[in-house]
């Protein structure tokens, strides 16, 4: 049964399963072997299985707080049959031996071994479990009458907790648990379905390969689309989880060449398949190009190709970094949401550099006129989209340090604060330093730590070796800021200009300062 996981080199762990769905997509029987090598400097006497379909219950867990401080109540109200849970487990050592298990409903399971755990060895575990899946209607991953998205679900190692001693629930917010990780995974699924994921396919319903990420599979009544695409030779697949009309199969067959040709240059790198589920669509798609609706009135702001290019550039290099980059959620959220948005100004700069904010909408016509162009709204770029969201949160006083655990995050600030505000740092010290400087810092950066976790204050070390310039960010990044610079007078002397700049901190932070003469001359000053 578990041949597959013998092969796999030294210190990477394996996983090897064999799952089964039920005719009715609410059952998944699984077989699985995990071989588990205690990468901490600890003798281990136990290892910590995430437990996470657990999570999917009425009370009494993370998930179902968080979803009612979001004023979601489909989960705390739900009926049995909608929910997640463990049926049954059963697991046995490499001796064949039964290891007693506790419980069924802790979302960490904490497993006694026989025999202590040095430092670079391994451990095989066997499994037998059988789990009701949830709907998909709280997280977006479950079963649903139309597909079943898969992830999360698979009991496995945390491997952000190498001495597995610290308890870690579910919270539905994207938070990796795997890395360094060969899987196989074999699907037995009801007849007249498919199933695709984020792992190589070897053969029908078979998949297998080296992943930094979580398996995501999906299994669903019809074969969705893929685009492939050839980027200096070298080819990437984008694998859809969902269907796409013509227009937008057409244009995304025009945009996804130049956008992965584009992240290429500036990371270095392009995987070999992007798988994209609708529930990844809808949570990396780009904030504020979806047409608008007063009325009897609809507003078209950009044309569907400009919405299909800005929507899926975010996706893509969002994805990209999730598979690629090895981040702990919860304290190093910012990296990547940072570089997103980083590499999102940049396209912005060059594909889209003077498209207002409002798109078309100041040169619609309401009864004949124009009444948007009267407004300083109608001259805003939406490039000053980044800068205007983290200044509406300070005015709010809604703001919160870079470096807050993700889940206390408020939702508008996972993308006001971990994305905008951070990308427009790094933007700010980018354009301060050199792009190239930056670039080149950011792909040496990821190469060095691939299959490794990262710690983000190394870039931030980095950047300040490169440029002094850069080296408030460390402690900016800490805390709350209120930075405001100030134009407190300006002198003219001869053919010169004498300004005086004043700032509300002693933080030695650059500042850029920028003129046009009348003939559109620009010049900017540090």
């Amino acid at each position: 049964m578990f041949w597959g996981v013998a092969q796999v080199s030294a210190q990477k762990d394996s996983i090897y399963i064999e799952a089964k769905l039920s005719s009715d997509k609410k059952n998944l029987e699984i077989n699985q072997e995990i071989v588990y090598y205690n990468h901490s400097e600890k003798d281990l006497q136990t290892v910590k299985l995430l437990n996470w379909v657990s999570a999917y219950n009425k009370r009494g867990t993370s998930l179902v707080y968080r979803k009612l401080e979001d004023r979601n109540t489909d989960l705390h109200f739900a009926k049995n049959d909608q929910l997640g849970k463990l049926l049954e487990l059963n697991i046995k050592n490499s001796e064949n031996e039964v290891i007693p298990v506790n419980t069924l409903s802790d979302e960490n399971l904490f497993i006694p071994l026989k025999n202590v755990v040095k430092p670079g060895e391994s451990v095989t575990l066997q499994l037998q479990y059988r789990m009701q899946l949830p709907d998909k209607t709280f997280t977006g991953y479950g079963t649903s009458a139309q597909n079943t998205l898969l992830k999360y679900f698979f009991i496995v190692p945390d491997h952000f907790d190498p001495d597995n001693i610290s308890k870690r629930n579910y919270h539905d917010i994207e938070e990796p648990v795997s890395f360094n990780t060969f899987w196989t995974i074999n699907f037995d699924i009801p007849v007249n379905t498919f199933v695709e994921g984020n792992l190589p396919q070897i053969q029908m319903n078979s998949f297998r390969g080296d992943l930094d990420s979580d398996p995501e599979f999906l299994i669903s009544q019809t074969a969705y689309p893929t685009i492939k695409n050839n980027v200096d030779g070298a080819e990437t697949e984008i694998k859809f989880g969902y269907n796409l009309n013509p227009e937008e199969k057409q244009n995304l067959e025009f945009y996804l060449p130049l956008q992965l040709k584009f992240l290429k240059e500036r990371i270095g790198f392009l995987p070999k398949s992007i798988f994209i589920s609708d529930k990844f669509r809808a949570k990396e798609d780009f904030f504020g190009n979806n047409d608008i609706t007063f009325w009897k009135f609809r507003f078209q702001l950009f044309t569907n190709a400009e919405k299909t290019d800005l929507d899926y550039f975010g996706i893509i290099i969002k994805k990209i970094l999730d598979e690629s980059v090895i981040a702990d959620k919860e304290k190093d959220h910012w990296f990547k949401n940072g570089l997103k948005s980083y590499l999102e100004i940049q396209y912005l700069k060059k594909f889209y550099p003077d498209t207002k904010l409002l798109g078309t909408l100041p040169e619609t016509k309401i009864f004949g006129l124009k009444p948007l162009k009267l407004f300083h709204a109608s001259k805003v770029k939406l490039l000053d989209r980044y800068g205007l969201s983290y200044q509406y949160i300070m005015l709010q006083n809604l703001d919160q340090k870079i470096t807050e655990h993700f889940p206390v995050l408020s939702n508008f600030n996972d993308m006001a604060v971990s994305s905008f505000e951070t990308g427009s740092l790094f933007n700010y010290s980018a354009d301060k330093m050199g792009y190239d400087h930056f670039n080149d810092i950011v792909r040496n950066y990821i190469s060095q730590n691939s299959g490794k976790k990262i710690h983000p204050e190394e870039f931030l070390t980095s950047l300040s070796e490169k440029s002094k310039s850069t080296t408030y960010l460390s402690n900016f990044f800490k805390q709350k800021n209120r930075v405001d610079f100030k134009l407190k007078n300006i002198r003219k002397e001869n053919d010169s200009l004498q300004i005086n700049i004043v700032k509300n901190t002693n933080i030695s932070i650059p500042v850029k300062l920028e003129t046009e003469t009348r003939e559109g001359e620009k010049k900017a000053y540090w």
